[in-house]
């Protein structure tokens, strides 16, 4: 929303940057902090708010096969039966960002 309603060509220009930055600049490799399985998926959520803002289809495009390889491992990875999936996210209450003992899902 923040790209559509301040957008300019200069912030579409930071925003490509970068993007190119945090990409590991391989083709189909990853992305540079892959850690933690959300990280890459939420960097090709950025690629494409960036797209739909700016309009920028040659950058789309260059970015398309690394986003592909992204989204495939995992949903590769995900799917696999008896996965145990942790959450994460951020509790200002508690100020933990993991959950402690986490429950299978």
């Amino acid at each position: 929303a923040a790209l559509v309603a301040f957008g300019s060509n200069d912030i579409y220009d930071l925003v490509w940057t970068m993007l190119n930055k945090t990409n590991s600049g391989c083709v189909g490799c990853r992305v540079i902090d892959d850690g933690i399985m959300a990280y890459p998926v939420y960097w090709t959520m950025s690629v494409n708010d960036w797209y739909h803002a700016s309009g920028n289809v040659t950058g789309l495009l260059l970015l398309s096969q690394d986003m592909a390889h992204i989204l495939d491992k995992a949903a590769s990875t995900f799917l696999q039966p008896g996965l145990n999936i942790g959450w994460f996210g951020w509790d200002d209450r508690l100020g933990n960002g993991f959950c402690g003992s986490c429950n299978r899902e």
